[in-house]
């Protein structure tokens, strides 16, 4: 065992099923991420601006979509870090930037292990990035600035892991889901504002 697989397997991650999942377990599995998903969509950063994020929903509106995230709440990165890892790695891999054979079983479990631990990495990068850029507000405070950074890499890491769930005991992706979760929310909750006459929505 490579020791990029060793080191990948030291985080958390989830076990795959011991037996085959019926359809029901496989339902309730994805149903209990879809809860999940939304029900950390709905907690705010603490120590974020209300202000700042209001803007910050305004100009990433399309990045929300797109990255089925919620900005300004625990969920900020959506699936960002593991699509980014995994177009990082395919570029780098597929230009032979890295020398890896991923035909074989071991190349197979090298990739998906540096995928891992790069995305697990871009959580935190991401994280700081948001933070550092004044998307939350003006923090100058070195205990917010942690405690905000904290929280968003902490929603990235359990998108990673419900991901991960998904592919082992539900059905298909989290990454396929949460985006098609996020859009399913925007155009309920954009067709009730257009009902009810405000015509307007954000978040």
């Amino acid at each position: 065992m490579s020791k990029l697989v060793q080191i990948a397997s030291l985080l958390p991650s989830i076990k795959e099923p011991e037996k085959e999942q019926s359809l029901k377990q496989m339902l309730t599995w994805t149903g209990l991420v879809i809860l999940l998903y939304f029900t950390l969509g709905s907690i705010d950063l603490y120590g974020a601006d209300s202000a700042a994020v209001q803007q910050a929903l305004q100009q990433l509106q399309t990045f929300q979509t797109l990255l089925g995230a919620q900005i300004g709440s625990i969920i900020t990165l959506g699936i960002g870090p593991i699509v980014t890892s995994s177009i990082v790695l395919q570029m780098v891999v597929g230009s032979e930037l890295l020398n890896w054979n991923t035909n074989p079983e071991e190349g197979k479990q090298k990739f998906q292990s540096a995928q891992k631990l790069l995305a697990y990495a871009l959580s935190i990068i991401q994280g700081v990035g948001y933070v550092a850029a004044g998307t939350f507000g003006n923090i100058t405070d070195p205990a917010v600035f942690a405690l905000i950074s904290g929280q968003i890499a902490l929603g990235g890491i359990l998108i990673i892991l419900m991901d991960d769930l998904i592919q082992k005991w539900g059905f298909g992706s989290g990454t396929g889901l949460f985006i098609s979760a996020g859009v399913s929310k925007s155009i309920y909750i954009g067709a009730i504002s257009f009902l009810d006459g405000t015509g307007s929505y954000v978040g």
